[in-house]
């Protein structure tokens, strides 16, 4: 019993170097940006996406809550839009999460 456990582990660890070894060294250097860059470049917008499961808006400062000790998330808040109303296409998190990046509505 003992043996095959060993030999499962060995199999796994050797199938695991494989595939770091054929996998793991791929990675490439980025490409060199521009130095001068272009007015549509500095008219794009940035964006943060800030997902929290179980975390309700009604308990962050930036929307009233005066209990709340968010002050990183109330500082993003001050700069940029927040949105009033928004509503999740599934009440789970990962597929909603799909939902939000993809636009595709879930199946």
């Amino acid at each position: 019993m003992l043996l095959k456990i060993v030999m499962k582990r060995g199999r796994a660890l050797i199938l695991l170097s494989c595939w770091l070894s054929v996998f793991g060294g791929n990675s490439q250097a980025p490409p060199a940006r521009a130095t001068g860059g272009t007015k549509a470049a500095a008219a794009r917008p940035n964006i943060v996406l800030i997902t929290i499961d179980t975390l309700r808006a009604d308990r962050l400062g930036c929307y009233g809550y005066s209990s709340a000790d968010t002050p990183n998330i109330d500082r993003l808040a001050a700069g940029g839009i927040r949105f009033k109303t928004t509503v999740a296409q599934v009440p789970l998190t990962l597929p909603s999460h799909a939902t939000i990046l993809t636009g595709a509505l879930p199946t």
